[in-house]
């Protein structure tokens, strides 16, 4: 009888060490399907159309659900479900699959490929080996912190951060320096054309000057000359010259009738120099004290700049209405001609 129960014992002790010792199998990580039979017999390999299922397991206990779109610039994740999942090993090979209580019968082709079946439906799961640590990671957590959708709202899709956004992400800076350049392109010819315009109108209107003094017949031009000479002698040009000289200041109300006066005298004076520039205030009142007659040195007073100053101003316009370098006493020069 005793040699019997030590039997037993014995029996029993190398079961278990045999259960021991035989290898337990676990789900960690991802799976990827591949293929699905169904009971009639119509069978679907996947990717299918650029689509398929993605398993990630935690622990033998939790499993996320979603679908993988490949794309030519990389893989969108549409993250489904979470479910609570645990395995019950039947056989060397077999498992009861439990998905939120629900059984399903697993079967282990390799350490690399599943079966599990579902009403009847076969289908197919391969460890995703393409698939990295950091990818497996990134994916769980989008599952995990992607809410609930409402049941009319469509599902919400994400494109992986890996290699193929930081493609996605260099395409769309290329894309986007592309179009800042062209973007660039544009606006410096329309730039160049507004300015060869600009040129053409200059240059036109200073052959219109030219003609109006040069066409002019005598009779006109002894005119214009008395009445600009009765303005020199006015008692107005002697004030203008006595305050300029004084080094006082000139108000808006100075310069507007300075304008005024001067295009009695001149007539267009004002228009022919916006017509040839656009002038800036500084600009303009430097033209205007040229044609007053005002010295350089009483201009930088009247204007508080520096000498220095005037007479840059005046090459630089020179410059930019003849489009090529001059001095400032050419400019003068030209100001003074006109009208006279």
């Amino acid at each position: 009888m005793k040699n019997v129960i030590g039997f037993l014992l014995s029996l029993l002790l190398l079961v278990s060490c045999g259960e021991m010792d035989e290898k337990e199998y676990y789900l960690e990580g991802a799976w990827a399907l591949t293929h699905v039979a169904y009971p009639t017999e119509l069978t679907i390999d996947y990717p299918y159309r650029g689509m398929t299922y993605l398993n990630i397991y935690d622990g033998d206990s939790v499993l996320y659900v979603c679908q993988l779109f490949y794309t030519g610039s990389g893989i969108v994740v549409a993250p489904l479900q979470t479910i609570q999942v645990s395995l019950i090993r039947l056989a060397p090979n077999e498992q009861l699959y439990m998905e939120d209580g629900d059984p399903h019968p697993l079967v282990i082709k390799s350490d690399s490929v599943i079966t599990i079946q579902r009403s009847g439906v076969i289908s197919t799961w391969v460890r995703a080996s393409d698939m990295t640590e950091g990818r497996i990671n990134e994916i769980r957590e989008i599952i995990k912190n992607d809410q609930k959708n409402d049941a009319n709202e469509a599902v919400r899709h994400y494109v992986l951060s890996t290699t193929e956004r930081k493609l996605l992400s260099a395409n769309h800076r290329l894309l986007y320096a592309l179009i800042t350049a062209l973007v660039c392109m544009l606006v410096a010819v329309q730039i160049a054309i507004t300015k060869h315009q600009r040129v053409k109108r200059a240059d036109r209107r200073l052959r219109e000057i030219e003609e109006e003094r040069e066409l002019r017949p005598q009779p006109v031009r002894m005119a214009l000359k008395a009445v600009e000479q009765e303005f020199l002698e006015s008692g107005y040009y002697r004030s203008i010259h006595r305050f300029i000289a004084e080094g006082k200041r000139m108000k808006a109300e100075d310069w507007e009738e300075l304008e005024r006066q001067l295009n009695v005298v001149y007539p267009s004076f004002t228009n022919h120099l916006f017509s040839l520039y656009p002038m800036s205030e500084l600009e303009y009142q430097v033209s205007l004290l040229i044609k007053l007659r005002i010295s350089p040195s009483d201009m930088a007073n009247v204007l508080a700049r520096d000498i220095s100053t005037i007479s840059s101003t005046r090459s630089r316009l020179y410059q930019k209405v003849f489009h090529r370098k001059g001095s400032s006493r050419e400019w003068d020069d030209f100001v003074l001609s006109i009208g006279s």
